[in-house]
């Protein structure tokens, strides 16, 4: 590496602990090698350093990308690197690029300004303020708070992403369930802006040509279902082992929470370098580290002398395989060369075997009777049943449908009448300016679940009160 590479700071500055970061040791750059029988194919291990120059010609818009794979995949770079926060822009770009069925650089830099510029008025609107607040901002409902994973973030850094999760939420409203947001923004939040954390998370939530979230709770189990049963093919012998020395209800609770092996277990050197590729090849990479993971920890397990020998035994195996991740005896490189060594595993070959699990699962009565809603019951007609009325909370860093008596009753009469007697009145910018921020009730989204609540307590009424269907109408 150049000589004063590292004399600018490679951090964003006002949002990361920069001395703890800084005082991390850097991993070995190069790959070590796995002298063993699982070599599954080549992998190249020879360093790839890019110039600024070549990131920006070599990751734009107009490159294909096969080649963008293979550089990313290839790319040998230091967490500490001020390149990578240049490297994570191009390929934020990349996808504007792409999303806006443009190859031109200097068009995919205006989607992003415009994409920026739409986070600033939804900060307007969801805050009323564009300055940070130094009080704490309450997460989207989507967050699952125990997974709420900020590595190096100090404090101004977790409230922007608080407020970054936030307005996403609020221009997202169909989505309710994933945690994996948090953990994958407060990496992005070490080397982008606040503007580019929220463009990258959008382009992600939108993004048709390479997937990368998973929007719902079904979602999430068919995926670590999936998980489960791709291990069996690409990691089998190693599965097989684990399920000699463990229960299956054991191995079926580590498959359960498989992506935090990644966003809670492993080093934040290693999470970097896996975001690498991430932001090129979509949630597939998760697989393959899994694969990897599972690989790795089963040939330490083997080594009579190591440390690691009898693990299972004294941790039990979930408790096992966390300290491995925790305590990673790989680099960043040597793990992702063992999971791209893995070979025939595609794209295809996911879906396929996604497709399959879910159609099994919903085959054994696996899945709940959820939607892309998150976590509400539904009855025949898709909407929530009577059973969970009582249930539903809002989100709001100051009431809850429960909590406050005063809002159900203005809520009941101001929209029962409003919208049933005198529905012409009723409209989305009456909506907005009655539930304008996170601080003064909640987002429209819940509006229209209460909205929806109503017309199945009172269905009859309702039938009598206006010429159409609201079932249909919904």
């Amino acid at each position: 590496m150049a000589e004063g590479l590292f004399d600018r700071s490679p951090f964003q500055t006002d949002a990361v602990e920069e001395n703890k970061l800084l005082s991390l040791p850097c991993p070995p750059t190069t790959a070590q090698d796995f002298s063993d029988e699982e070599h599954d194919g080549p992998s190249s291990t020879s360093p790839n350093q890019l110039t600024s120059e070549q990131i920006r010609t070599t990751l734009s818009p107009a490159a294909e990308e096969k080649n963008v794979k293979l550089i990313v995949r290839h790319q040998h770079m230091h967490f500490k690197s001020p390149l990578r926060s240049q490297m994570w822009k191009a390929l934020y770009l990349r996808m504007e690029g792409i999303a806006g069925n443009t190859t031109d650089a200097l068009n995919a830099a205006s989607l992003a300004d415009a994409t920026a510029s739409l986070y600033q008025e939804t900060i307007k609107t969801c805050f009323s303020t564009q300055d940070l607040k130094s009080e704490e901002i309450g997460l989207p409902s989507f967050v699952e708070d125990k997974l709420t994973q900020s590595y190096y973030l100090n404090n101004r850094g977790k409230l922007t992403v608080a407020r970054v999760l936030s307005c996403f939420a609020y221009n997202q409203p169909d989505i309710q369930y994933c945690p994996m947001l948090y953990p994958i923004a407060s990496v992005l939040r070490h080397y982008l802006s606040e503007e580019d954390t929220y463009g990258l998370l959008a382009i992600m939530a939108a993004s048709k040509r390479a997937k990368y979230l998973y929007l719902s709770k079904n979602e999430f189990d068919i995926a670590a279902m999936t998980a489960y049963e791709l291990s069996q093919k690409f990691a089998r012998k190693h599965l097989v082992y684990l399920e000699v020395s463990s229960s299956h209800e054991e191995i079926m609770n580590l498959f359960n929470n498989w992506l935090w092996w990644i966003f809670h277990y492993l080093p934040f050197t290693h999470v970097v370098r896996i975001i690498d590729c991430y932001l090129v090849e979509g949630y597939k990479i998760f697989y393959r580290i899994g694969f990897a993971l599972l690989r790795i920890f089963v040939k330490y397990l083997r080594l009579g002398t190591s440390k690691w020998h009898g693990l299972i035994k004294s941790r039990g195996l979930v408790g096992g395989f966390m300290y491995f991740c925790t305590e990673i005896p790989v680099s960043p490189d040597a793990l992702m060369t063992k999971a791209f060594r893995i070979r025939r595993f595609g794209r295809a070959e996911l879906h396929k075997t996604y497709i399959q699990t879910q159609v099994q699962m919903k085959t054994d009565g696996r899945l709940n009777a959820f939607n892309r809603n998150g976590g509400r019951s539904l009855s025949n007609d898709n909407l929530p049943s009577p059973q969970v009325v009582d249930n539903i909370t809002a989100t709001s860093t100051t009431l809850t449908y429960k909590a406050v008596s005063q809002f159900n009753e203005f809520f009941f009469f101001h929209i029962v009448n409003g919208f049933f007697f005198e529905r012409w009145r009723l409209n989305f910018l009456f909506l907005k300016d009655m539930f304008l921020t996170l601080d003064h009730g909640s987002t429209t989204q819940y509006i229209f679940q209460g909205i929806i609540i109503i017309s199945l307590l009172l269905r009859e009424m309702f039938q009598k009160s206006v010429y159409f269907v609201w079932s249909d109408e919904i």
